[in-house]
């Protein structure tokens, strides 16, 4: 529970914060066969309310995250996308030409709107 992520989720989310899952993933680098697929963090691949955000996901990197390794892809703009992955992609596991990918050192955080994918 460090400070800036609790402030930068109050800021998203308000102050009634839940933590609802916690997840590691360890993933073999440049192993195509265990390319994470593209998903929301959220239950059902919910959109989010008037209100915003229904989650925010922290991703706390205990390795180097580069595109070589692993790294988390997310598509800009789909925490507001009318479809699930599955809706718009034939392969959840392929690239997705407006992909970025997470890059990031050792101890670094992303906080993401959890209902991009």
């Amino acid at each position: 529970s460090h400070p800036l992520v609790l402030d930068a989720m109050r800021a998203a989310l308000g102050d009634q914060l839940r933590v609802v899952m916690v997840n590691a993933r360890d993933l073999p680098p440049n192993d195509p066969e265990t390319k994470q697929q593209y998903h929301s963090d959220n239950d059902f691949g919910e959109r989010e309310d008037e209100k915003g955000a229904m989650t925010c996901t922290a991703i706390w990197m205990c390795t180097k995250f580069t595109k070589e390794n692993g790294a988390t892809r997310l598509v800009p703009g789909t925490h507001r996308a009318p479809q699930t992955p599955e809706q718009a992609m034939d392969d959840v596991y392929g690239d997705h030409p407006d992909e970025v990918v997470l890059d990031g050192e050792i101890g670094d955080v992303a906080i993401i709107n959890g209902h991009a994918w």
